[in-house]
């Protein structure tokens, strides 16, 4: 851990290539900054990239944000966003609550399938126009679930990844953003874990306990997104933040997706779970990377 790199730099894909990219974060370690980096790199390659909001955050944040890391199309956005070709940012928490302040009848679920069908208009049109995959980025589901609801954003995701199997390869590519703060806490635990803390009053360490046994019974919406080719997952190191890294990125591959190498066909059912482990660290500068193994 003697040397780092920028994180664009170590990022182990090609944003030529459109894939689903899955990344899971948690309150501890939001992995936002991540979508920066890729989206970043996608914007650098001429292609372009349609950046969903669904957390409270809005456009302009987003792509101050963006701007802050060396983003060209981003300074474009902020100056005047009609003139931004390549990069289009779209905030649904301010839709939604636009929406419902307007219109006491609001329904999500027509709300929803009027973006998706937005959504696909939007890419239909990318189509027409460029020849390389365009990018849609879901920023945050979870967030978005909070306010709609698990099943009619879990169909809505499923959607859209129904569409673009239907459209076949080299059609665009999806990175979705998702909290798995409920799994990471559950492995940082393990299941011999004997909790001896806690009052004795009203429940206590009894009551503590039940929630515990209750989280391992409770299943996350979260888990069943995809089929995806790939996955991140940004977890908190296990000896905690310190000055040389405050987290870490594990870079999957799912069998039978596209992985992440420049190969657009699909990898074998034996192909490599674990492809990539690095540290990383936040800072003025930017996120510089520390590659671990590979």
């Amino acid at each position: 851990m003697n040397s780092t790199v920028p994180l664009d730099e170590a990022l182990p894909w090609s944003p030529g290539i459109e894939r689903k990219v899955l990344v899971c974060d948690s309150i501890e370690t939001d992995g936002r900054f991540l979508l920066h980096t890729m989206a970043k790199q996608i914007l650098a390659s001429n292609n372009r990239v349609l950046w969903v909001t669904c957390s409270p955050i809005t456009t302009r944040q987003v792509a101050t944000s963006l701007k802050k890391i060396g983003c060209d199309m981003a300074a474009v956005y902020l100056r005047d966003p009609s003139k931004s070709k390549n990069l289009t940012i779209r905030s649904l928490t301010t839709e939604i609550s636009t929406k419902s302040l307007e219109d006491p009848r609001f329904d999500a679920e027509t709300y929803l399938k009027d973006v998706y069908g937005q959504l696909k208009q939007w890419i239909r049109e990318q189509d027409q126009t460029i020849s390389t995959p365009c990018w849609i980025f879901l920023d945050d589901v979870s967030s978005l679930a909070s306010i709609l609801g698990d099943r009619l954003v879990y169909c809505f995701v499923d959607s859209l990844f129904a569409f673009s199997a239907r459209l076949g390869k080299n059609s665009f590519g999806m990175i979705v953003r998702c909290s798995q703060d409920l799994d990471q806490t559950l492995t940082r635990a393990g299941d011999e874990e004997k909790d001896n803390t806690g009052w004795v009053g009203a429940g206590g360490l009894a009551h503590r306990q039940k929630l515990k046994e209750n989280q391992r019974n409770f299943v996350p919406w979260e888990r069943s997104i995809g089929p995806v080719d790939t996955i991140v997952d940004v977890i908190p190191l296990i000896s905690g933040y310190s000055r040389e890294a405050h987290g870490r990125l594990v870079f999957s591959e799912c069998p039978g997706g596209r992985g992440w190498g420049d190969s657009s066909k699909q990898q074998p059912q034996s192909a490599s779970w674990n492809k990539l482990v690095i540290n990383y660290s936040l800072n003025d500068n930017g996120v510089r990377a520390i590659r671990l193994r590979a």
